[in-house]
């Protein structure tokens, strides 16, 4: 099973949950975070590495939660170019069909994060998986970039509490590291899955 950022969420409720999780042989856990806490202390990190101009719009559009405007659509985009892929040009057509859905149909992810796209203050805002993690009993590898919004903080409880775990962090690779570096990405998934 691969979980790939808020996929990830999901297989490790299922593993917790389901009867059917002894079938389960390997788990690669992609681009997550194992807490909604954690995650925003990354995020946290991130934004302030921006440039200034943009931390203010996104400072701005907090305070008054004004997340429709150009000048934040602009800020987020500057965002999402250091952070959720760092292909060129950008968006790769990868990421523009996963944009693209979202513009689409905006239900799902709406509820889970927005309306902030950098505080996620939807549904899942105290979501974490700390208290499953224990439950994971299967080899797992766990795969982020250097430059992804699933930092390092977010991805370390994984890290230390699953017993059977293996992290590869890929250079030059943000949030869509099966895309920025495919073919890294791949031979690290399949030598782990054909172990």
């Amino acid at each position: 099973m691969l979980g790939h950022s808020w996929g990830e969420m999901l297989a490790v409720e299922w593993i917790a949950a389901s009867a059917y999780a002894a079938n389960l042989r390997r788990l690669v856990i992609s681009n997550s975070l194992a807490s909604i806490d954690v995650c925003r202390v990354g995020i946290t990190a991130l934004r302030k590495d921006l440039p200034e101009d943009v931390q203010a719009v996104l400072d701005h559009a907090d305070q008054t939660e004004e997340f429709e405007t150009p000048e934040y659509e602009s800020a987020i985009e500057v965002f999402c170019k250091r952070h959720l892929s760092l292909t060129k040009p950008w968006p790769s057509p990868e990421v523009q069909a996963a944009l693209d859905w979202f513009a689409k149909d905006a239900t799902t992810y709406g509820t889970m994060d927005e309306p902030s796209e950098l505080y996620i203050s939807g549904s899942l805002r105290n979501w974490t998986s700390l208290h499953l993690l224990d439950r994971v009993n299967v080899p797992t590898l766990l795969i982020n970039g250097t430059a992804d919004q699933a930092k390092d903080v977010a991805m370390q409880h994984f890290f230390d509490k699953i017993k059977k775990v293996k992290w590869i962090t890929l250079d030059n690779a943000a949030h869509f590291s099966h895309v920025d570096q495919r073919a890294k990405y791949m031979q690290h998934l399949g030598d782990f899955l054909a172990a």
